[in-house]
C-alpha cells in the first residue's frame, strides 16, 4: 500500500459505517433525486451514486489523515477497498428498490 496501512483501516471501517446507513439515506434522496435527474433505472441510478459519493468520501478519509489527496495507486487502493463491499452495497440498495 502506497499510504500507512492504518489509513486504509480507517477508510474500512468509514465505508462500513456508511453502507449501515444506505437504506435511509436513499430513502431521504432518491426521490428528490429522480425529479432532479429523472432517470428510469432508480438501482443502477443509486448504485453509480453511491459509489461515486463513497469515492469522494473515501479521498476526504485519506486527505483528512495524510495532508494530502490520494494519488495514482492510492486512489486505486481506496477503489478496490470499495468494491471488496460491492455485494453488501448492492443489497443494501435492494432492500429499499
Amino acid at each position: 500500500m502506497s499510504a500507512d496501512s492504518e489509513v486504509y483501516e480507517i477508510i474500512q471501517k468509514n465505508i462500513q459505517e456508511h453502507i449501515a446507513g444506505i437504506p435511509t439515506m436513499l430513502n431521504e434522496i432518491l426521490p428528490q433525486m429522480k425529479r432532479i435527474w429523472k432517470f428510469d433505472n432508480d438501482y443502477n441510478f443509486a448504485y453509480g451514486w453511491y459509489i461515486g459519493r463513497l469515492e469522494c468520501h473515501t479521498q476526504h478519509t485519506f486527505f483528512d489523515n495524510v495532508g494530502r489527496w490520494p494519488e495514482g495507486d492510492e486512489i486505486m487502493e481506496i477503489k478496490e477497498i470499495i468494491e471488496l463491499h460491492g455485494i453488501e452495497i448492492r443489497k443494501k440498495i435492494k432492500q429499499i428498490i
